[in-house]
C-alpha cells in the first residue's frame, strides 16, 4: 500500500501578516515523478534562482554578461530572477560571512537577507557554507532576526544539525537536510531532527548530486530509493525530497526544490 510524502509549504510574511507574499507548497506524492498512472503529484517542482553578497571568482562570465551591475546588488537581482526571469523562490548565498571570503559580521548577513525580503514576495532559502562554527553563528543570528517567517535553512547534515536545527525550533523555521548521496544516512539524519522535536513538514530533504565519482546515474537511483522507500511507507523518509525555499521577511530582532 502506498503513501502520499508528507509536503513543506514555504509563504511569506508582508507588513507582519502571514500569506501577504507567494506561498509555494513542494512534496505530497503519491507516486515515482510524473508516473501519473499510479498516483499523484499535487505539486509541481519550483525553480529557485541565487543571489549572493560576494560573486565568486569562479561565476561564469556568460552569467556576468548577462546580470550585468545586477551582480554588485543582490536586492535589485533578487528582484530581476522574479519579475524578469520567473523565479519561483530565491535562495540567498551570504558566501562573505566565510572567513577566507572576507568574514563579514552576522549583522552584515541579517541586512542582506532583509534587503532581499523587502524587495520581493516569494518565498526565500538561506544557504550557507561548510565553515561550520562561522555558518553556525550566521544562520543562527538570521533565524533570530526573522522569528516566525519560516525561513529554509539550508543546510543541516549528519556532523552539524543542532545547531540550526535548534535556531530553526526555537524561532519557528524549517530546515533542508544533506546527506552524502547515502539513503541510510538520509534516514538516520531525518530521525536525529525528528528526536529533537523538528516535525517532518519541516524538513526538506537534499540527497545531493554528484556528476563526477558517483555518478549522474548513480545519484538518480539514490533519489529514486528515497522517493519509493518514502511512498511505501517509511516516515522517517516520507518528507519533501525536494530541495525547498526559504521565506519569510524580517520584522526587527526576534525572540524536499530541486
Amino acid at each position: 500500500m502506498r503513501s502520499a510524502c508528507l509536503d513543506c509549504q514555504a509563504w511569506r510574511y508582508k507588513e507582519g501578516r502571514r500569506n501577504q507574499g507567494k506561498t509555494h507548497t513542494v512534496g505530497g506524492a503519491s507516486c515515482m515523478p510524473f508516473h501519473f498512472w499510479e498516483g499523484d503529484m499535487p505539486n509541481r517542482p519550483l525553480v529557485a534562482m541565487e543571489v549572493f553578497d560576494v560573486v565568486s571568482e569562479k561565476y561564469p562570465e556568460i552569467l556576468r554578461k548577462a546580470y550585468g551591475d545586477l551582480l554588485a546588488n543582490p536586492a535589485k537581482m533578487a528582484k530581476a530572477c522574479v519579475e524578469k526571469y520567473g523565479a519561483d523562490l530565491i535562495s540567498i548565498r551570504p558566501r562573505g560571512h566565510a572567513p577566507e571570503k572576507g568574514n563579514r559580521s552576522p549583522d552584515e548577513s541579517v541586512k542582506l537577507v532583509k534587503s532581499v525580503l523587502e524587495a520581493v514576495d516569494v518565498p526565500l532559502i538561506i544557504t550557507g557554507h561548510n565553515n561550520f562554527d562561522k555558518n553556525n553563528e550566521v544562520m543562527k543570528a538570521v533565524a533570530q532576526a526573522c522569528a516566525g517567517e519560516n525561513l529554509l535553512l539550508n543546510w543541516v547534515e549528519q556532523n552539524n544539525y543542532r545547531t540550526i536545527a535548534g535556531a530553526a525550533l526555537g524561532y519557528q523555521h524549517s530546515l533542508v537536510s544533506q546527506s552524502p548521496i547515502d539513503v541510510n544516512i538520509a534516514k538516520q539524519l531525518n530521525i536525529l531532527l525528528t528526536n529533537m522535536d523538528v516535525k517532518t513538514g519541516q524538513i526538506v530533504m537534499d540527497p545531493m548530486t554528484g556528476s563526477v565519482g558517483y555518478g549522474i546515474e548513480y545519484t538518480y537511483s539514490v533519489m529514486e530509493r528515497v522517493r519509493y522507500t518514502g511512498i511505501t511507507g517509511d516516515k522517517m523518509l516520507c518528507g519533501s525530497d525536494d530541495r525547498f525555499a526559504r521565506t519569510g521577511s524580517c520584522e526587527g530582532q526576534g525572540g524536499q526544490g530541486r
